[in-house]
């Protein structure tokens, strides 16, 4: 495998993330996000962590405060058809749903983020 060297990196993964559905459950949905991949600064500065910090310290503060930042910040698309508004119509990506997502819909907003530092990490898709 040739490893192209450049600023302008992107992946796409799966992601999923238990949801409430109209029966009164939880359901999984699923759906492919892409990423543009920071530089390692640039991603540090976003989640705000300092070099001192542990894993734990900055997976909490990603969570916790910076997540939307993050996802404002890298993704890029998304393939999701059982993404749909209230008229049942599929909602492609814009930065006004990604908003929404981050606000309204905090599961799928944390398993986007947590998506992202796989990406970031190189770890790509988990495999259940």
């Amino acid at each position: 495998m040739k490893f192209i060297l450049t600023e302008d990196r992107r992946a796409t993964i799966d992601v999923s993330a238990k949801l409430p559905n109209d029966k009164g459950g939880m359901s999984e949905f699923k759906m492919k996000v892409t990423y543009r991949v920071l530089a390692d600064d640039e991603f540090q500065e976003l989640a705000g962590n300092k070099a001192s910090d542990s894993v734990v310290e900055r997976l909490a503060a990603l969570q916790r405060n910076v997540d939307a930042d993050v996802l404002k910040a890298t993704v890029v698309d998304w393939t999701a058809p059982d993404l749909v508004d209230e008229a049942g119509e599929p909602v492609p990506f814009s930065a006004d749903a990604l908003a929404k997502i981050c606000a309204h819909v905090v599961p799928l907003r944390t398993a986007m983020a947590a998506g992202y530092v796989r990406v970031h990490n190189g770890e790509g898709v988990r495999k259940n």
